[in-house]
């Protein structure tokens, strides 16, 4: 099984590409292709899989050194030059350490590629669950 194959299979992804804030997000039984939702005014689903991809890939190493179980969602902006702002836990763990875990990944996950050009809007709202289980 490859990296990004283990990843998927291990870890509970759902981004919410949104200009505000997420809706509930929708009860799944496991991972899937389909955990990545985004919303019909960001019509660039390759964006988000660049993003989704740059997450798992930091997340796979976080998992492989942990035993720390839980799932989070964080929520943050991407700025038109790829930084990150606001980043935040949006629903907790209730484990204080595997929040802190998931705050990390995303850190060293950015800065992400810039905005596409043809999206005019000055930031992108990300909702990224993250999970160990």
């Amino acid at each position: 099984m490859n990296l990004g194959a283990r990843v998927l299979f291990t870890s509970l992804l759902l981004v919410f590409a949104t200009t505000a804030g997420p809706s509930q997000p929708p009860q799944t039984q496991g991972p899937s292709k389909s955990d990545s939702i985004y919303e019909s005014d960001f019509p660039f689903p390759w964006y988000i899989k660049q993003i989704q991809e740059r997450i798992s890939y930091n997340w796979s190493k976080v998992q492989s050194t942990t035993q720390i179980r839980g799932r989070a969602l964080t929520k943050f902006n991407i700025l038109r030059n790829g930084d990150i702002i606001g980043l935040t836990i949006e629903t907790s763990s209730c484990n204080e350490e595997f929040d802190q875990l998931a705050m990390i990944t995303v850190k060293r996950s950015s800065p992400f590629p810039l905005l596409p050009v043809g999206y005019d809007k000055e930031h992108l709202v990300i909702h990224f669950w993250l999970s160990n289980n």
